[in-house]
């Protein structure tokens, strides 16, 4: 289940729409990157996360964003 309780593409949407709103929000970016690996769009998630947790930024999700960047790493 997504955050909103829907379909990941409507989740992604959504989310999109709020990241292009609020840019710098580290904690929309995380919930961005988790809906894009559910919709199927490992690439875009793993390069969103990666930008992230490389920017250095401290937001709630810090360590499930860690978590799941390492989920996405094969073997």
């Amino acid at each position: 289940m997504t955050p909103l309780g829907g379909s990941s593409a409507q989740a992604t949407t959504y989310l999109s729409a709020a990241n292009l709103s609020a840019p710098r929000d580290p904690n929309i970016q995380y919930h961005l990157a988790a809906a894009l690996y559910r919709a199927g769009r490992s690439a875009d998630a793993e390069a969103l996360l990666k930008t992230l947790l490389g920017s250095g930024a401290s937001f709630a999700d810090k360590a499930a964003a860690e978590k799941l960047l390492q989920e996405m790493k094969p073997g």
